[in-house]
């Protein structure tokens, strides 16, 4: 129970009850979509555990009470990941990526997820599982039931061929939480995870992506910083398909450093 509180206390999602959908419903369409890949998870299938250490700044104490957040070094267990069900899918040719954090302090696991991309392509639970399931006849009238889906494609056709790798990159976590501190006041605030190596050492493109990992982390830790960002007046909070325009104000709640992989999974 305690361990439940705290985390609640670190970041409080919004809008977290207000779609529900049927968890056998969705894992079958995903397996629909993809297939089974047996003894693996049905989304995000294709993947690269990583080691990692979190250190606060003192700023980030003045929005949470969470101790992971007390500046004392948090042990980290992460996962880069691809999305969709193919556990062998292309390491170059993907646009989106995951990075999930899992934060260990004591008996708490405060767990993140994010993505490589400003926004979200659906704005419910039931239309990501509805994504799935359309057919190429049907697809028009989804994307003019969701106008995000375009505009989120078209985000996608203005990038770059592929990903170069997993740490050049920017990940987002898409969502709106809340954060609590000592006074109790709840800020709703959104977050990246910025690499500071978007211009270190050069991806080559004759390795898979945990092969450049572990060339990378040869030479020493991959650094990320958390920047925490507010929203402006206008925004929306519980629209992962709107990227916010923010208040401007952005703090740095602290650094990420990954210091070695763990089998691909």
């Amino acid at each position: 129970m305690k361990a439940i509180i705290l985390l609640l206390l670190a970041a409080v999602p919004l809008g977290a009850t207000a779609n529900q959908v049927d968890p056998n419903a969705a894992i079958t369409a995903f397996e629909k979509k993809f297939g089974v890949s047996e003894g693996k998870r049905r989304n995000h299938t294709k993947g690269l555990c990583f080691a990692a250490t979190f250190t606060a700044t003192p700023e980030a104490a003045q929005y949470t009470v969470s101790p992971i957040f007390s500046g004392e070094p948090i042990s980290v267990v992460g996962r880069f990941s691809h999305p969709g069900g193919n556990l062998h899918s292309e390491d170059a040719k993907t646009k989106v990526l995951g990075m999930a954090l899992d934060f260990r302090y004591n008996d708490i696991h405060h767990k993140m997820a994010m993505l490589n991309v400003p926004f979200f392509s659906v704005p419910t639970p039931e239309a990501f599982v509805e994504q799935l399931t359309v057919t190429p006849a049907e697809r028009g009238a989804f994307k003019a039931k969701y106008p995000s889906v375009g505009q989120f494609e078209q985000s996608l056709m203005e990038r770059e061929a592929g990903a170069r790798d997993y740490f050049q990159q920017y990940y987002n976590s898409i969502h709106t939480f809340y954060l609590v501190n000592k006074a109790k006041e709840r800020q709703p605030a959104r977050w990246i995870f910025y690499s500071q190596n978007m211009t270190g050492l050069a991806s080559d493109s004759s390795l898979d992506f945990a092969q450049q990992a572990a060339q990378k982390l040869a030479s020493g830790p991959m650094a990320m910083d958390m920047i925490v960002a507010f929203p402006h007046e206008s925004d929306k909070l519980n629209d992962p398909t709107y990227q916010w325009v923010t208040s401007g104000e952005r703090v740095n709640f602290g650094r990420l450093q990954i210091t070695g992989t763990r089998r691909r999974v």
